[in-house]
C-alpha cells in the first residue's frame, strides 16, 4: 500500500519562522491567454523538504550532489510521545532511512541523533518541522546528522501512517547548489495483498 506523506504546498502549510512566506501567482490564465501559468515563491525549507549538509556547513554537499541512492530504499517508521532519545531505539529494527512521527513539541535529542549516526543511518525523517527537540537552540542534531553526511527530511505527513517497516521514495527538487529543496514524499507500506492501493493525504 502507497502512502502520499508530504504536505501539500499551500497558504495554509507552517512557514519556518524568518523564512520567504509561500505564494502563488498566477502569470498566464487558460480564460485570458489559452494556457495556465504560475509563479511560486518560497523558501528552500517550506513543506516537506530535505535539508543537505550545505545548510549547516559551508562545504558540505549541497542537494544536487547527494546520491539518489539516499533517497529511496528501505526505510522503518516508528511513533513517539515525547523526545526521542538513544534509549527509545533500544531494541528496535533499525534500517538505512528512519522515520519519526514525534507529538509536538518534541524532536529528537542530542544523543539520539549520535545512536542514529552510529547505526549507519542515512537519512531521518521527521513529522515536526524541525528535527530538533524543543528548547534546543543550537542546532545539534542538525549539526550531528549534517556533518557526518546523513540527510534530514522535515514535515512528512506521517500521522495516519503505521508504524513498521516499509520502503521510502522522498525526492527533493534537483536544485543547484541547495541548502535544502522540497520533496515528494511516498511511503510504500510493508504489507501483503494491498499492492497497487494508495492512501492520499487528507
Amino acid at each position: 500500500m502507497f502512502w502520499e506523506i508530504s504536505r501539500r504546498l499551500d497558504e495554509k502549510t507552517p512557514v519556518p519562522s524568518g523564512d520567504p512566506a509561500f505564494e502563488k501567482e498566477a502569470v498566464c490564465q487558460v480564460e485570458t491567454d489559452g494556457y495556465a501559468v504560475s509563479r511560486l515563491t518560497m523558501g528552500s525549507h517550506f513543506g516537506t523538504h530535505v535539508d543537505a549538509p550545505r545548510h549547516f556547513y559551508a562545504d558540505g554537499m549541497t542537494i544536487d550532489q547527494i546520491p539518489l541512492s539516499v533517497f529511496c530504499g528501505d526505510a522503518v517508521l516508528y511513533r513517539a510521545e515525547g523526545p526521542v532519545d538513544a534509549s527509545f531505539f533500544e531494541e528496535k529494527k533499525m534500517a538505512p532511512r528512519v522515520l519519526l512521527d514525534i507529538a509536538p513539541p518534541f524532536g529528537l535529542t542530542e544523543d539520539g541523533a549520535w545512536h542514529l549516526l552510529m547505526e549507519g543511518v542515512q537519512l531521518v525523517g521527521v513529522s515536526g518541522m524541525d528535527v530538533e527537540n524543543e528548547g534546543d537552540q543550537d542546532y545539534p542534531c542538525h549539526r550531528i546528522l549534517l556533518g557526518a553526511g546523513i540527510v534530514i527530511a522535515e514535515q512528512l505527513a506521517l500521522e495516519k501512517v503505521p508504524e513498521g517497516e516499509g520502503k521510502l521514495t522522498c525526492l527533493p527538487l534537483y536544485l543547484a547548489g541547495g541548502d535544502a529543496a522540497p520533496a515528494r514524499a511516498i511511503w510504500e507500506e510493508k504489507t501483503d495483498g494491498n499492492e497497487g492501493k494508495t492512501q492520499l493525504e487528507g
